[in-house]
């Protein structure tokens, strides 16, 4: 896709822009915002965005600010987590799988601390916008990256730690990897996540009885007893990247 067709689609995405705005305006008031954007990007490259801005949106196309974002990268070169971009005013929420990455960026807020103060509240209201928002979500047409970007796509734009780096502090501080398979750290990841084993099985294409033995073997690995202690050793996990 050229420049000007990717810039023609993110254009076509305003129309439904304009139908979410209404949900992101109490967010954008009460924290002084000056505009709230969505984004997913995924292997391939595929791109949609929402903005609560169109004149926003048309300054960052304008100004080719794109070529710049972190974030639009292959999941591979994100980090799941809470970042703050360089003018620090800002503040990104960033919710990552094996296969996308999602984002609910608040930018340009006129009391930053406020935003810092509350990052539990608004992981929540990342949670709900994409739910309420979720036939407009559907309904973006997929933008490709890739000829946009280049090698700017696979390339990392922050030094991320290295795992032996990770596994070093980690090893300071006492934590423990317990070397799940990659199986296991999505069945933990789901289970933490309020899944029964059923829906887990159902969701994974696995039976009840093998996600069961998924969990115990978790559970083994993990030195503990109850699904109530795998529950909170998983979130821990979850918090430092770990899982999946």
């Amino acid at each position: 896709m050229s420049q000007s067709s990717w810039y023609y689609e993110l254009k076509t995405h305003h129309q439904l822009s304009e139908r979410v705005s209404p949900l992101l305006k109490p967010l954008v008031e009460v924290f002084g915002l000056d505009h709230i954007s969505y984004f997913s990007v995924d292997a391939k490259g595929n791109s949609s965005c929402l903005c609560s801005s169109p004149s926003w949106m048309e300054f960052y196309l304008n100004e080719q600010l794109y070529l710049e974002n972190p974030f639009l990268k292959h999941p591979d070169f994100v980090q799941d987590g809470v970042f703050l971009p360089k003018d620090g005013a800002s503040l990104v929420l960033i919710s990552k799988s094996k296969d996308q990455t999602r984002g609910f960026s608040l930018s340009h807020a006129r009391d930053p601390n406020r935003l810092m103060n509350e990052i539990p509240l608004l992981k929540r209201a990342f949670v709900w916008f994409e739910k309420e928002a979720r036939g407009s979500i559907e309904r973006l047409g997929k933008i490709d990256l890739v000829p946009l970007l280049g090698k700017r796509f696979s390339q990392s734009s922050v030094d991320l730690l290295g795992n032996e780096q990770r596994h070093a502090l980690f090893e300071m501080m006492g934590i423990v990897d317990p070397k799940l398979s990659h199986r296991e750290r999505v069945c933990l990841l789901l289970y933490v996540k309020g899944m029964s084993a059923r829906a887990i099985g159902e969701q994974l294409g696995l039976s009840m009885r093998t996600v069961e033995y998924y969990l115990e073997n978790i559970k083994g690995k993990m030195g503990i007893f109850s699904r109530a202690e795998l529950v909170k050793k998983g979130l821990e996990l979850l918090e430092l990247n770990l899982i999946p």
